[in-house]
């Protein structure tokens, strides 16, 4: 009978064995799969930076404040008279002459919203680049809270810089510390004119401007702040932002991401094709230096090419950015302007107040590490077979203190001593085997 049970209890033992085995290895194959998924989670954080990066500024003047119209006219007589009887309903007007086109046409420069619909169709790159002022001239002087009485230009830690594009030219002011950011304290908490930058200019013209990370000047009109300044009266304009910084991971993650330039990348990629055919173009929205793409190329929309040629290469250009940036910085900017009401002609300040909300950080991390699988993977293995990594190195540790142990017998084992047995009588002598 009793063997019998023991028969059964085997049985129903190697039962036990085998669904555990096969429990195992299902949560183990889960486990493992789950980590070469390369999934991430994304973990938020609100920090206030210390130091204090200074953020480059970015000013954009439209086209028409900056052009020459009376030279440009010397280029383009035809176009600019049909646009300028469009425009101001001049139809029977005759304009034979600069002179003429001056006395009825120089109001151009006020037509800042639809210019941007004609003027760059009519422009080239050496158009640009010939006849236009420089707005650099406009902005004189910064400074910053801590070098209040030093002129940074003069020194050379921030500088000044000239771009184009089709609707216009943008100016970025930034500040390096050698080939560092340039930083400073936070020092939010002291109150008053704690200003990050100060750029004294003389700016009386319609401006829009960014406060913007140091990768390439951003080409969209609506992440500029519009300002108006007054011609005669002194104004302040104080900016303020807040940053938001993106960090991805590259293959094999799920995110996936390059570390590149993506406007950059896209913006390269278009223009080299545009550049290679016998009408030489760039896009509309290309913000490049002076003197880098032919003087003969124009400026290109490519909404309005009935050819589909714009459209074939923005196809192939748009393959290379499929996938996001391995760290984004995001600059959110807001402003306040204030006007004197007293006339004035001096020069006017442009300021960079310091931020009053945290920087937001998104941070891509693995959802399972190598090191949590293999201690999932464990825990799985302790729940069906009792094995533990405690087990494991207490069994060895216990093997090593054996052999310790037993060497040390070993050597306090010296030679048997002789025992003797006093017997009675009539008593009978043990036996020792």
């Amino acid at each position: 009978m009793q063997k019998l049970l023991n028969i059964k209890f085997l049985k129903s033992k190697s039962k036990i064995w085998i669904c555990c085995f096969i429990l195992c290895a299902c949560q183990s194959i889960d486990l493992i799969n789950n980590f070469i998924q390369f999934d991430v989670r994304t973990e938020i954080i609100y920090n206030f930076s210390q130091p204090l990066e200074v953020p480059d500024v970015d000013f954009f003047f439209p086209m028409v404040t900056v052009l020459n119209f009376s030279a440009f006219y010397h280029r383009r007589p035809t176009e600019l008279v049909h646009w300028c009887k469009i425009l101001f309903n001049k139809s029977n007007v005759t304009i034979n002459s600069v002179q003429e086109f001056d006395q009825h046409c120089s109001n151009l420069s006020l037509l800042i919203g639809q210019s941007s619909t004609w003027l760059p169709a009519l422009l080239t790159v050496g158009d640009v680049e010939e006849l236009t002022q420089d707005p650099r001239e406009l902005i004189d002087e910064i400074y910053t809270f801590n070098s209040i009485r030093k002129n940074l230009f003069d020194t050379k830690i921030c500088t000044k810089k000239r771009f184009l594009n089709g609707y216009g030219l943008l100016v970025r002011i930034s500040c390096r510390n050698g080939s560092l950011p340039f930083t400073r304290e936070n020092t939010s908490g002291l109150g008053g004119n704690n200003f990050i930058l100060s750029i004294k200019n003389r700016i009386k013209r319609p401006f829009g401007f960014r406060l913007s990370s140091s990768k390439r000047i951003v080409n969209q009109g609506s992440q500029y702040i519009s300002i108006d300044p007054p011609i005669d009266k002194y104004y302040t304009v104080t900016s303020y932002f807040t940053r938001q910084v993106t960090t991805s991971l590259p293959w094999p993650y799920k995110t996936k991401c390059l570390h590149y330039d993506k406007d950059k990348t896209m913006t390269d990629c278009l223009n080299s094709h545009l550049l290679n055919q016998s009408n030489q173009a760039i896009t509309i929205d290309s913000v490049a230096p002076f003197k880098f793409y032919p003087k003969k190329a124009r400026f290109t929309n490519g909404l309005l090419d009935s050819t589909g040629a714009f459209m074939s290469f923005l196809n192939q250009c748009s393959k290379l950015i499929d996938k996001s940036e391995c760290y984004e910085v995001n600059y959110y900017t807001s402003a306040k302007i204030y006007i004197d009401q007293e006339y004035s002609k001096s020069s006017c300040m442009f300021q960079v107040d310091i931020p009053i909300n945290p920087d937001v950080y998104f941070i891509a991390q693995e959802k399972l590490t190598l090191t949590e699988l293999l201690v999932s993977l464990y825990s799985v293995l302790g729940v069906y077979f009792g094995v533990t990594v405690y087990d494991k190195l207490k069994l060895r540790l216990q093997d090593v203190n054996k052999c310790f142990t037993k060497s040390d017998n070993e050597q306090k084992l010296g030679p048997k001593k002789r025992a003797f047995i006093i017997v009675g009588p009539n008593r009978e002598v043990p036996l020792y085997y």
